[in-house]
């Protein structure tokens, strides 16, 4: 739990200009990994309601994305949720496979033969 609160801490920085951040976070799978239901959607909540005091000009200044198996709390269901399937050409995320399939294969990066052998560019 800390270390998501850290994180949405330095999002939200950010977004009112006391830190850089880029304005995007991406958390896979944060329920499952140690927080209960309550906290979860408790937290989902308050993220969305800080975006709704936070927009300007109809945009808010960050992004989150939150990839999970929990459905949203009932509060964001209405809100973009994109479900995206395991397997098969439809829902794929970008709509394509991302990672190497069998039949690729996977080149090596030509070393210059000025790299020293310890490898730590010295």
């Amino acid at each position: 739990l800390s270390i998501l609160l850290a994180d949405i801490a330095v999002l939200l920085m950010g977004a009112i200009g006391t830190a850089s951040h880029p304005g995007i976070l991406i958390h896979d799978s944060p329920r499952e990994a140690d927080l209960g239901g309550h906290i979860y959607r408790r937290l989902l909540l308050c993220v969305a309601e800080v975006a709704n005091e936070l927009i300007g000009d109809k945009m808010v200044p960050f992004q989150q994305i939150i990839t999970t198996t929990t459905p949203p709390p009932a509060g964001l269901k209405k809100k973009a949720v994109t479900q995206l399937k395991l397997g098969g050409e439809e829902g794929q995320l970008f709509g394509k496979q991302l990672h190497a399939t069998s039949g690729e294969i996977q080149r090596e990066l030509p070393m210059d033969e000025t790299d020293d052998e310890r490898g730590d560019g010295k």
